[in-house]
């Protein structure tokens, strides 16, 4: 295994299976900036949550800023969707593999900390014509206003605190909160017109498809909120029975006809998605080594690919197409020989 490391440079082998790496992050956000929405500024309903009682709000967003603070990976996601990547004035911390999406532009790009507390000298210094905040921020939605410490300065909270929102709404509501409402709008409908391009295809609905994360030394399987996942059903992927999950994310019970056999991990092919914690890497080889593991008939049949977090947990546009390229690339492919 140490003559095999998981690199992230070109596709290799990792105890058997295979590194996968579809995006090409220069090419993943609009080269130029897309239209601006009509108007100096807009009205942007911020995002809350209801289930706490909080009443929705709305604050005034210049329709096309020219210093734009990315708090969270979507954040700089929708930027870079948008083509407004040269206007990211700065990010707080993105994750190590969000080179795997993004481009140097942005992985690059001056950092602020939400929990430092000279955060608020930080934003002063960017100078921010509207700060974008994502759930991963790490940032209270309670205190953000004040550590901003300009009320001219228009703070929007774009995803909602349930797990059970659309990440394309949030998408949507991100594209509004920089001016380009009509511009995310139609992306998000090219992006349905070529999922289902590359569903047709691809034909994932004929294989079973099984996605595993890892906790430490124990694989499991992936939850239905995360971004890929949520990708695999809107291309209409078969999934093991283990591993289908109803409207509100409970597991479903299988049919009596397609009962579920064997290991939950298992399927026709195995997307695993590679830890980014520390020492993830070592905790996932161990798996790939184990009993239970070399037993699944797809890691027999060199069916398993092993695919970034920064993809498959990603935030946004960006992150979902290049998800859509590792299903339909390699949903019917077979791992290069080691």
């Amino acid at each position: 295994m140490d003559d095999s490391p998981i690199t992230s440079s070109t596709p290799s082998r990792a105890a058997g299976e295979e590194l996968i790496r579809s995006g090409e992050p220069d090419e993943n956000c609009a080269p130029e900036p897309l239209p601006a929405d009509e108007g100096a500024t807009a009205r942007v309903a911020v995002s809350l949550d209801e289930s706490k009682g909080e009443r929705p709000q709305t604050v005034q967003v210049p329709t096309d800023p020219q210093r734009i603070l990315a708090l969270g990976y979507g954040a700089a996601d929708a930027a870079c969707a948008l083509g407004l990547q040269d206007r990211v004035a700065a990010t707080s911390a993105l994750p190590a593999d969000a080179d795997a999406v993004l481009p140097s532009r942005l992985t690059e790009a001056p950092r602020v900390d939400p929990t430092d507390p000279a955060f608020a000298a930080q934003v002063a210094d960017i100078h921010p014509d509207v700060v974008l905040v994502g759930n991963d921020a790490g940032i209270n939605r309670d205190r953000v206003g004040r550590l901003v410490g300009d009320d001219s300065v228009p703070v929007i909270f774009y995803e909602s605190e349930s797990s059970a929102t659309s990440w394309s709404d949030a998408a949507a509501l991100a594209g509004a909160a920089l001016g380009h409402e009509k511009s995310m709008n139609s992306l998000l409908r090219d992006f349905i017109a070529s999922t289902d391009e590359a569903a047709k295809a691809s034909n994932p609905q004929d294989t079973r498809v099984s996605v595993v994360q890892f906790s430490g030394t124990e694989p499991h399987i992936a939850s239905p909120d995360i971004l890929g996942v949520r990708v695999l059903t809107a291309m209409g992927a078969s999934r093991p029975p283990s591993q289908l999950v109803s409207k509100d994310g409970n597991p479903e019970t299988p049919p009596v006809h397609n009962p579920a056999v064997g290991d939950p991990l298992s399927g026709d092919v195995i997307f695993s998605i590679e830890p980014s914690v520390p020492g993830g890497q070592d905790d996932m080889r161990k798996v790939f080594e184990s009993e239970r593991w070399k037993a699944l008939p797809a890691d027999k049949d060199r069916r398993v690919f092993v695919v970034q977090p920064a993809v498959w947990e990603g935030r946004g546009l960006a992150a979902a197409r290049v998800a859509v390229g590792d299903i339909a690339g390699n949903v019917n492919r077979f791992a290069a020989d080691g």
